[in-house]
């Protein structure tokens, strides 16, 4: 804990003691109730003292072209990595940035609000890492669309071909069914959209045990098609916080590094 809190925390703890005990001894002291008042007041003052500072030193957070721009610029971008020709994006920078990594989730949740959703369903592995923490801001439970041999108990799984690998597969819990027989609504999140094969997998699996999937989103579509697949095959329009073509040639502020290829 930091100095700010842990100062503001032990006054807070010790006028809550004080007024704790002075409601106990109300009834044999006539002063004491004036005490609890006041140590009452002095508890609620560090609390809101405790609160509006942290809301201070909160980032704004971003929107619209603002945002696209900072997280596009944000990336590290390694060319002939998994594969030859391959880019592959590093986010690191956006996830270690509070105010980017805010300001993305935010952005997804502005979209997700509206549609009812009871889990957020992330798929391995980054996935997870946005769609956990898009489930914590809309309060609503988690899934994990696994790789195999990573769930226990009955699974359902599908077979899917990426962007450069084939025959790729996921697995979903079959604990994920409610045991009230009701249908969860969930929404699907990745990081990027490219062809669209992992999700569209992970759409069946949750058909199959029985969820509705109401949402697709994603941190960025590149221009390989998934979208459109995913509209074909889902009937679901994915959202995206942005659309992802880097221009290498025209745009300096990427930063792009040249692997050998092996």
């Amino acid at each position: 804990m930091g100095a700010t809190a842990s100062s503001l925390l032990l006054p807070t703890t010790v006028s809550w003691a004080a007024g704790a005990s002075a409601l106990v001894l109300a009834p044999r002291s006539g002063k004491a109730l004036p005490l609890a008042i006041a140590a009452a007041a002095g508890s609620a003052a560090y609390a809101l003292t405790f609160f509006l500072r942290r809301q201070a030193s909160a980032p704004p957070l971003l929107a619209g072209d603002e945002l696209v721009a900072a997280v596009k610029h944000s990336f590290t971008l390694y060319r002939n990595f998994p594969s030859k020709d391959f880019v592959f994006t590093d986010i690191t920078p956006l996830l270690i940035s509070p105010q980017l990594f805010a300001s993305v989730i935010e952005a997804m949740a502005s979209h997700c609000r509206e549609l009812g959703v009871d889990a957020v369903v992330g798929v391995e592995s980054r996935g997870f890492v946005f769609g956990a923490a898009l489930a914590h801001a809309l309060g609503v439970g988690f899934v994990m669309a696994r790789k195999p041999g990573k769930l226990p108990g009955p699974v359902l799984r599908r077979s899917y071909d990426q962007a450069y690998k084939k025959g790729s597969e996921l697995e979903v819990s079959a604990s994920i069914r409610p045991r009230d027989g009701s249908s969860l609504r969930v929404v699907i999140v990745d990081d990027f959209l490219s062809s669209g094969g992992s999700i569209v997998a992970t759409h069946a699996l949750l058909t199959e045990v029985g969820a509705r999937v109401v949402g697709i989103v994603a941190l960025g579509t590149l221009p390989l098609g998934g979208a459109a697949r995913l509209q074909a095959e889902t009937g679901i329009t994915p959202f995206a916080v942005f659309n992802y073509a880097p221009n290498f040639a025209a745009d300096p502020q990427l930063h792009v590094v040249d692997l050998p290829v092996e």
